[in-house]
C-alpha cells in the first residue's frame, strides 16, 4: 500500500503518471516542484515570472495556496510539511539522478537562478540545505542498501549521524571530525564515540515562526515528522537544526540532540570566537530541574543525569569564502580626512582557500556548560572539503554563491583592463579613471594622506587574541 501512495505522490508532483519517463519530458515547473518541496526555495518576490511560476505550481504541482492579497495580483503559497509528498519528491529525484547523474538538483537550481526566479539574498542558506540534503540521501542509501536494491527505498528511514558526516565531507576530513573531541569541556570522548548509534532523519525542511523550534522538545516532534528545522527569521545563532536521536529508545525530549548549523555566503571568513554556536543562547536543551516535589527513582535519576550531559554539534559553513579577488578589481575606501582608526569595510578582501577548522579543547576562558560541543568550521565550497562536489560542479556553485560584483566577474583581471571598465564610469571613485576630465587635484591625484585598506586573511593573529582561542587547521585547498 505504501509504495502505491508514494507513486501517487510522485505523479501528482509531476502532473504526469509517467513517473519513469525521461528527464527532458517534464516541464521546468515539474522539476522545480521536486526541489522546492525538499529544499524550500525562496522565490524573488519582485519578479512577475516568480508569481507566474508559483501559480503554475499551485495549479498543477501540489503547491498549497495559503491566501490571496486584496489586490489579487499574486498568491501567497508554499509547500507545507507533508512527509509523504517529501518522500515522493526524494524518490523521483533519485530516478532523475539515475538518468542524468548526481548533479541533477544543482542543474535545476541553476536554471531557476538564471531565469531570475530565486532570491539572490538567500542563496547561501539554499545551497547549504542542498549540500546537507544530498549528503543525507547518499547516507541513507549507504545505510540501507538492500531496501534500495529491492526497489522499496524510503529516505524517511534515516541514517546514522556518523554516516552523514562521512557522506558530507571528504574521507580524510570526515576522519578528522569523527576523531575530534569537544572544545568546551574537558573530555577525551571522540565524536564517533559520543554519537555511536545516533540517527538523523529528515526529508524536507519546516520553518518556525517562534523560538519553540530551537529546542529538544521540537526536535523529537520533527524527528517523527522527518523534518529539519529552519528557525524563525531573526534567529541569529542557528539557520538550521537537524534533529538527532541519540539513543534508540522511546521518543521523547530526553533522548534527542541536534546538529546546529549556520550558513554564511560572504566573501570574508568570520572568527571562531564570534560565530561559534552555543546551545545556551537559543535554549536548545531545557534547564535542569532543581526543585522536584517527589523523590526520583534510581532509573529516573540516571536518565536525568544522562540527559544533562547530552552532546551536540555546532557546524558553521561559510560557503561564500572563495580564493581572493584580484587586487585590481577592488575599489577600496579612500578618506579625505582619515579617522585615527578607519572602520572595517565590507569590501575588505580575504584570499582564503577552502579549509576545515576544528577548535582545540579548553581554550575558552569560561567553559561552564555541561553539554559537550563538537565544533566544526568550514570555509569555502569545493571538493577539497565536501564529498558531493565534483570538479565539474565547482563552476555551478561559484555561479550560485557568487557575489555578483561585476568587476570581480570581469574575464580580464589585469589592471589595464579593469581601468578601461572604470573609465566607462559605472561608478565614480578617486583617481584619473573617474575624474580625468576635471582639474581637481584632490579627486585626480590622490594625496598620500588618503588611505586604502586591504586586509589579507592569511594573518590569523587576531583570532587567538579574542579569548585565547586557538585553531587546528586540518585541510586547505591552495
Amino acid at each position: 500500500m505504501i509504495p502505491l501512495v508514494i507513486e501517487l505522490a510522485r505523479a501528482k508532483l509531476l502532473c504526469s503518471n509517467q513517473i519513469t519517463a525521461d528527464f527532458a519530458a517534464f516541464s521546468a515547473a515539474a522539476k522545480t516542484a521536486l526541489v522546492d518541496i525538499r529544499l524550500m526555495l525562496d522565490f524573488e518576490p519582485r519578479r512577475q515570472a516568480a508569481h507566474t511560476m508559483a501559480a503554475d505550481l499551485v495549479a498543477s504541482h501540489m503547491r498549497t495556496a495559503y491566501s490571496v492579497p486584496k489586490n489579487r495580483e499574486y498568491l501567497r503559497s508554499g509547500y507545507s510539511s507533508e512527509p509523504i509528498m517529501a518522500e515522493g519528491a526524494a524518490q523521483q529525484l533519485r530516478e532523475f539522478r539515475l538518468q542524468q547523474g548526481r548533479s541533477v538538483v544543482l542543474d535545476i537550481l541553476k536554471d531557476n537562478f538564471r531565469t531570475g526566479l530565486l532570491n539572490g539574498g538567500e542563496m547561501g542558506e539554499l545551497m547549504g540545505r542542498d549540500i546537507i540534503t544530498e549528503a543525507y540521501d547518499r547516507a541513507v542509501e549507504k545505510d540501507h542498501p538492500h531496501t534500495f536494491d529491492s526497489g522499496r527505498c524510503y529516505y524517511s528511514q534515516g541514517c546514522y549521524l556518523t554516516s552523514l558526516i562521512e557522506e558530507l565531507f571528504c574521507p580524510e576530513i570526515a576522519l578528522q571530525i569523527l576523531n575530534s573531541i569537544p572544545d568546551n569541556v574537558k573530555s577525551e570522548t571522540t565524536f564517533q564515540q559520543a554519537f555511536r548509534g545516533a540517527k538523523v532523519r529528515f526529508t524536507h525542511f519546516g520553518k518556525m515562526a517562534d523560538d519553540t523550534g530551537t529546542s529538544t522538545f521540537s526536535a523529537w516532534v520533527s524527528f517523527v515528522r522527518c523534518m529539519a528545522i529552519i528557525p524563525r527569521s531573526g534567529q541569529r545563532a542557528a539557520d538550521c537544526v537537524l534533529p538527532v536521536l541519540l539513543w534508540d529508545e522511546e521518543l521523547c525530549e530526553e533522548v534527542m540532540t541536534g546538529v546546529l548549523i549556520q550558513w554564511k555566503n560572504r566573501g570574508t571568513e568570520g572568527t571562531i570566537q564570534k560565530y561559534s554556536i552555543d546551545e545556551r543562547t537559543i535554549g536548545f536543551f531545557p534547564k535542569a530541574q532543581t526543585h522536584i516535589a517527589d523523590p526520583l527513582t534510581e532509573d529516573e535519576r540516571k536518565r536525568q543525569e544522562r540527559a544533562a550531559t547530552r552532546p551536540y554539534v555546532s557546524l558553521i559553513m561559510e560557503l561564500g569564502v572563495q580564493p581572493g579577488t584580484s587586487p585590481a578589481a577592488v575599489t577600496s575606501t579612500k578618506f579625505l580626512n582619515p579617522p585615527k582608526a578607519p572602520p572595517q569595510s565590507t569590501d575588505d578582501i580575504f584570499s582564503t582557500p577552502s579549509k576545515l577548522v576544528l577548535p582545540r579543547q579548553g581554550r575558552f576562558k569560561y567553559a561552564v556548560t555541561t553539554h559537550p560541543r563538537y565544533n566544526i568550521f568550514v570555509y569555502g565550497c569545493s571538493g577539497t572539503i565536501f564529498k558531493g562536489i565534483t570538479p565539474a560542479d565547482k563552476a555551478s556553485y561559484a555561479l550560485l554563491l557568487g557575489s555578483r560584483d561585476f568587476l570581480a566577474e570581469h574575464p580580464r583581471q589585469d589592471k589595464e583592463s579593469l581601468a578601461a571598465v572604470r573609465q566607462q564610469k559605472p561608478f565614480f571613485s578617486g583617481g584619473d579613471n573617474s575624474f580625468h576630465w576635471v582639474d581637481e587635484p584632490l579627486l585626480r591625484q590622490i594625496p598620500k594622506v588618503l588611505q586604502e585598506r586591504l586586509i589579507i586573511s592569511g594573518d590569523k593573529s587576531g583570532i587567538s587574541d579574542q579569548g585565547g582561542l586557538e585553531e587546528d587547521v586540518v585541510m586547505e585547498d591552495a
